[in-house]
């Protein structure tokens, strides 16, 4: 699941023009975390996933399908 979350926010940073730097700013994560997550390293928390959506303004019906596929 980590994998395809991750793609999914890298596809969304990319259409967004969003790097792992603006992100941290943006959402108020480390630098160092969002790399860790970004290179799945760890995994990516419930809450600093909502944290990255609401700051790249990503369609809840996009993340839920997602999750749903998943599921």
């Amino acid at each position: 699941m980590n994998k395809k979350l991750i793609r999914f926010l890298t596809e969304c940073m990319t259409e967004r023009r969003i790097n792992c730097s603006m992100l941290s700013y943006l959402t108020g994560i480390d630098y160092q975390r969002i790399l860790m997550i970004f290179l799945e390293e760890v995994t990516i928390s419930g809450s600093e996933l909502l944290c990255i959506c609401r700051a790249m303004k990503v369609e809840q019906t996009a993340l839920m399908a997602l999750l749903e596929e998943a599921a």
